[in-house]
């Protein structure tokens, strides 16, 4: 199935990692966790296991195969020795729903796709010449202008792969057309809200002509979350990003997301992540 380019463009692939990673057997035990992961991922097993659980499922990739697990809330957990190569963008429609995100995890062998683990290689070696930053997560770091574009079209270019693999997979793409505009309009309207203000449920169903209970009904049937739900989502992301700022206490982010004290912050963002505020930002996502 194709679409216009014109709303393509409103989609772009954005390369949050590349890298290459060993851990002993005890380190790879520590930093399994649950998560809500807001991205693609690819992760070439090359010694140990990866298991990832979600809807009740189990998906476990062994060395030799790769594992793309689903965005959204999930557990995993490691085995080692652990060496993998891992590369993850974000791709996403401007209301927030991925791209590719219905029909995985997937697990697959090396030899099944046998093109990407090359430009998987080659991705990795050119992004870990182009940055300095410590951490993994190139949102930390800091760029030239020149590196920047490199980067976006490394994105691009991984992008293009990532397709190709789904397609191999049979795993079907969310061409971004829900079927009912009123459901566009409403998503587009949360996203386009600042994710630290409250979510006025009576304004949005107004605004496309639902009640807060239909809006919900078809929402839920659309997209698998709720008005409040996919708010909260958003909520979420931002916060998570606002706690990887340098020097910015805890503290602040919660007040700035509208919690009265850091407990209710606390709690609402472990309820998401599976860790606190904390333990988050000392090992971002799930730790290195």
């Amino acid at each position: 199935m194709e679409i216009s380019y014109e709303r393509l463009k409103e989609t772009r692939p954005i390369l949050l990692w590349a890298l290459e990673r060993s851990w002993t057997a005890d380190h790879a035990a520590e930093v399994g966790c649950k998560l809500n992961a807001n991205e693609n991922s690819a992760w070439l097993v090359l010694d140990g296991r990866a298991i990832v659980r979600h809807d009740g499922v189990e998906h476990v990739a062994a060395a030799g195969e790769w594992i793309f697990p689903r965005p959204g809330e999930r557990e995993q957990r490691f085995e080692g020795p652990f060496h993998f190569l891992s590369i993850t963008i974000n791709w996403q429609w401007p209301d927030g729903r991925h791209l590719f995100d219905h029909g995985l995890t997937r697990v697959a062998g090396v030899g099944d796709l046998p093109w990407l683990e090359a430009e998987a290689r080659d991705i990795v070696e050119e992004t870990t010449a182009l940055t300095t930053t410590s951490s993994y997560y190139l949102g930390l770091g800091e760029l030239t202008l020149s590196h920047a574009a490199r980067l976006f079209e490394l994105g691009a270019r991984w992008a293009a792969s990532f397709e190709q693999t789904m397609r191999e997979l049979g795993v079907t793409p969310d061409l971004g057309l829900l079927g009912d505009p009123r459901i566009e309009e409403a998503l587009r309207s949360i996203a386009g809200m600042p994710p630290d203000e409250p979510l006025d449920r009576d304004s949005i169903s107004a605004r496309v002509g639902l009640s807060v209970r239909q809006l919900d009904r078809l929402l839920k049937q659309s997209t698998g979350r709720t008005l409040g739900e996919y708010h909260d989502g958003i909520r979420f992301d931002a916060a998570s990003r606002k706690l990887l700022e340098p020097g910015i206490r805890i503290k602040e982010v919660a007040s700035s997301f509208g919690f009265s004290d850091l407990a209710s912050f606390s709690r609402w963002f472990s309820r998401r992540s599976g860790r606190s505020p904390r333990d988050f930002r000392a090992n971002f996502g799930c730790g290195e």
